[in-house]
């Protein structure tokens, strides 16, 4: 059985995990010994990450017609562009 205190510290711990940015910000928090930083400095760095994807969305959602219209050049480039930057992030990071 699972107290609600460890169930948190996992759940925090998990969402987490995926964000090295993250890790980085908590790590030198703890190096800090105060403690009681951590929680509202992890929340800022959330909520800045949230409204930075949030605009992303907007200004993609607002471009989408403009740019994946029929007959658009965009659109008929935009799989394989795609697909070669993720390559090439892909590359660069194992490099």
């Amino acid at each position: 059985d699972i107290s609600l205190k460890q169930q948190l510290i996992l759940g925090f711990i998990t969402g987490l995990a995926p964000c090295l940015f993250g890790w980085s910000i908590f790590m030198l928090i703890l190096s800090t010994k105060n403690i009681w930083t951590i929680f509202p400095v992890i929340l800022a760095f959330g909520l800045g990450i949230m409204s930075a994807l949030s605009l992303i969305v907007l200004v993609i959602s607002k471009l989408k017609s403009t740019l994946m219209g029929e007959g658009s050049w965009f659109a008929e480039i935009s799989p394989i562009l795609s697909a070669s930057l993720l390559f090439g992030f892909a590359i660069w990071q194992v490099i």
